[in-house]
């Protein structure tokens, strides 16, 4: 038993949740969303969310009606706003930004910047943007080691003719072999004036030597330390391994071009290794002892190997090389000449940088390429765009092309990084390459503006719809959603208003009538008595005298109806679309049926239409009604009541007794047709306040 018990609580707490689910379910306010699809008209071109029982399956429209109780909301699909604006009751619903940021024309044409925050990455090139002052510094130390190789030179050049003067002040003996065996001077003095200037030469070839170590050293370690001798390979390798789907072939001559790139690199730098492995002359041995002996002292074979190969890289370097003249002084890199060898050192580096310049411009001039002839294709499919009624039929085509330029957009901008480094590295600045960088910008950014017109016109963007909205019980017939196209090829404006017919609820509006009535005034009159009657054998007819005691009352004959004009107040159920509406009516009329004219009347009515509304009424009126005062007359009721009570038979003087009548407040069957005053109430959805009537009655 008490498991039964349990079991039915249980099943009680249980029926209450569900109800009360039910409950919450029902009082939940929905929103019904009426949806225009702004292509070519067919059967499902307005939809309703809640007309249709198939979640996969469009139906027609079944009415054009809402619930008094519901939300209303409107949508506008399959829009192209690059053609149109569309206005919901004079407000804007088909765009979100200034139409200044959509291209409506030829993409070709149009080169105007966009604003500074459009563009949230750093221009494709910019030669004038360097913050990196190791450029100018390296210039500064190239200036200096030429002055210092200008200064060494003169100092060459004096020490050679000393070198000669030597010689001829003195006098050489050799033997058989040709080998010195004794060597005499001619003049002391000159020689001790030779000594001096050859120490003058030595102190100054030594300071400037110095200087010019300290320097190409310093000049060593900036180029060494620059981004393209340091992450050369990383920015070519980088570049490499970025893909453009769709246009492989712009992305494998970049890529090639940069595996070109770095196999050249890696040849030059295969010569600065080999230099570094030659012996140099830092200039710790007598100068003129070096010069005299004339570079024998570095002239060893086991030099000799290495002194081959960087001569045979050098060749194989002026392959590809710009400076296909350059020449190596293979006794001054035998000697170990650091300054032959800093020539050697400053043709690969300056190669090095030619070719990161020469990449550039060849990317560059690619890059221009695919711009243009994207930017043709863009400006091709913009104009198809624009010709378009709806975008529906082209959606596919839109979601194709934006994937398409967004892998464009997306290439560049992934190269534009690593080639920044590069253009700022070897600070391109000439007429030539300025006037491409700027049209590659150009383009570019028409590029971007193209994007974001193809985002905007995306499947979300094709469909543009108000807000939910409540009637909030308005006394009103219908909400209207007035809808404008304004066409922006033509300049054509088209207006079409959307009538939705609100159901359910009271509904007051007022209509004349005239009305056909049983309310009338009862009269009666006076007809004579007449005694027996007598025949006259005179006259040989029957005679009879006119009593003065006694006379009829006969009721006069005006009919069962009569006419009557009034206003009613209609309180209607709201049908929604329907033709047809029952209600309840209440009025007042004038009548002349009745001395007092005034008529009270209630009904139950029934109207027909929508605009132009007819209401049949059938009930009661309520008035005054004239009597005959029956206390007023002297009658037997058992027998002076004639004809169904339309006569009465009376005592009383015929000439001077007159009819006597009371008054009666009665009621009496009515029916009479109005015609609505107000024909219909609209109410618009979208709107400032003051709007929301404009037009609408």
């Amino acid at each position: 038993m008490k498991n039964i018990i349990i079991s039915c609580l249980l099943l009680s707490s249980l029926n209450a949740l569900s109800q009360d689910s039910a409950q919450y379910n029902n009082k939940r306010l929905q929103t019904d969303v009426f949806t225009l699809s702004a292509c070519s008209p067919n059967l499902i071109s307005i939809q309703r969310s809640g007309d249709n029982p198939y979640k996969n399956k469009q139906i027609p429209l079944s009415k054009l009606s809402i619930n008094v109780n519901r939300f209303s909301a409107f949508k506008v699909e399959n829009i192209n706003p690059l053609r149109y604006h569309y206005y919901i009751n004079n407000q804007s619903v088909s765009q979100f930004f200034d139409e200044t940021d959509l291209i409506l024309g030829n993409f070709i044409k149009d080169t105007a910047d966009l604003k500074i925050n459009d563009i949230e990455i750093l221009q494709f090139f910019k030669s004038d943007y360097r913050t990196d002052k190791t450029r100018d510094e390296i210039e500064d130390s190239k200036k200096k080691i030429n002055l210092y190789k200008d200064t060494l030179a003169i100092l060459n050049n004096l020490s050679y003719k000393i070198i000669e003067r030597i010689k001829k002040n003195k006098t050489m003996y050799y033997d058989t072999a040709s080998n010195i065996i004794k060597t005499t001077v001619k003049d002391k003095e000159e020689e001790n004036s030779y000594n001096k200037t050859k120490d003058s030469i030595n102190t100054a070839w030594a300071k400037q030597s110095a200087n010019l170590q300290n320097e190409t050293d310093n000049w060593g370690r900036k180029m060494e330390n620059q981004t393209i001798n340091n992450n050369g390979s990383i920015i070519f390798d980088d570049i490499q391994k970025i893909k453009a789907p769709g246009y492989e072939d712009v992305q494998q001559l970049i890529a090639n071009e940069a595996q070109k790139t770095i196999d050249n690199m890696k040849e030059i730098e295969k010569l600065i290794r080999q230099l570094s492995a030659l012996p140099s002359d830092q200039y710790n041995q007598s100068h003129f002892e070096s010069l005299y002996n004339n570079y024998s002292y570095y002239s060893k074979s086991d030099n000799q190997e290495t002194i081959d190969t960087v001569i045979n890289q050098v060749k194989k370097i002026k392959e590809f090389a710009s400076n296909k003249g350059f020449i190596v002084d293979k006794k001054k890199l035998a000697s170990g000449d650091e300054l032959e060898i800093y020539r050697i050192e400053e043709f690969a580096l300056n190669e090095k940088t030619k070719l990161a310049e020469s990449f550039v411009i060849f990317s560059s001039l690619q890059i221009g390429k695919l711009l243009q002839s994207t930017l043709v294709n863009c400006s091709r499919f913009n104009n198809e765009i624009n010709s378009q009624t709806c975008l529906k039929d082209i959606q596919n085509n839109i979601d194709f092309n934006l994937l398409k330029d967004s892998v464009v957009y997306t290439y560049i901008q992934d190269v534009c990084a690593d080639l920044n480094v590069l253009i700022n590295f070897l600070a391109l600045d000439n007429p030539v390459f300025n006037n491409t960088v700027k049209n590659i910008n150009d383009n570019y950014k028409l590029l971007l503006k193209f994007i974001k017109t193809l985002d905007f016109v995306s499947r979300n963007n094709a469909k543009e719809f108000t807000l939910p909205f409540s009637n909030n019980l308005r006394n009103i017939d219908l909400i209207r959603y007035s809808i404008e196209r304004k066409d922006k090829l033509t300049g054509k404006t088209e207006s079409y208003d959307y009538d939705i017919w609100v159901k359910g609820g009271l509904k007051v509006d007022f209509s004349v009538a005239i009305l056909m009535s049983q309310l009338s005034d009862i009269t009666f009159n006076k007809n004579p008595l007449f005694s027996n009657p007598v025949f006259d054998s005179a006259s040989n007819s029957y005679t009879s005298d006119q009593r003065s005691d006694s006379f009829y009352l006969k009721k006069t004959d005006a009919g069962r109806y009569n006419f009557a004009f009034g206003g009613m107040v209609n309180l209607m159920w709201r049908t929604g679309a329907s033709w047809i509406t029952p209600g309840l009516s209440l009025g007042i009329a004038y009548g002349t049926g009745t001395n007092s004219k005034l008529q009270f009347l209630g009904s139950l009515s029934l109207q027909f239409g929508k605009t132009e509304r007819l209401i049949a009424h059938f009930g009661l009126v309520a008035g005054q009604q004239q009597q005959l005062d029956i206390s007023q007359i002297t009658y037997n009721p058992a027998r002076d009541i004639l004809d169904q009570g339309n006569t009465y038979k009376v005592k009383g003087d015929f000439s001077t007794m007159a009819v006597p009548y009371n008054y009666k407040f009665v009621f009496k069957p009515f029916f009479g047709i109005s015609y609505n005053l107000s024909k219909k109430n609209a109410f618009n959805a979208v709107g400032s306040s003051a709007n929301n009537f404009k037009e609408a009655f």
